[in-house]
């Protein structure tokens, strides 16, 4: 397998990750605001280490931002 198809797959599995990921806090905190009308929270932030990314709802929209993580630790752990 080739570099460029090992980092494809790479991306798609982190993708399938995130998507997953997105979908069930959706389903999860989407009943429970809604009975509260809020309509804005964030889905994911920081739980997949491989992926720099947060996803926001804002009703009826997700917002995806990128970012650069810094190390908070001595040992540079995130």
């Amino acid at each position: 397998m080739t570099a460029d198809l090992k980092l494809s797959a790479k991306y798609k599995n982190q993708a399938k990750m995130l998507a997953n990921r997105v979908k069930k806090r959706h389903r999860h905190f989407h009943k429970r605001y809604a009975r509260e009308n809020i309509e804005i929270f964030r889905l994911y932030d920081w739980d997949i280490p491989e992926i720099r990314a947060v996803v926001d709802w804002y009703a009826g929209h997700l917002v995806i931002a990128e970012y650069t993580r810094t190390s908070r630790l001595r040992n540079g752990c995130p």
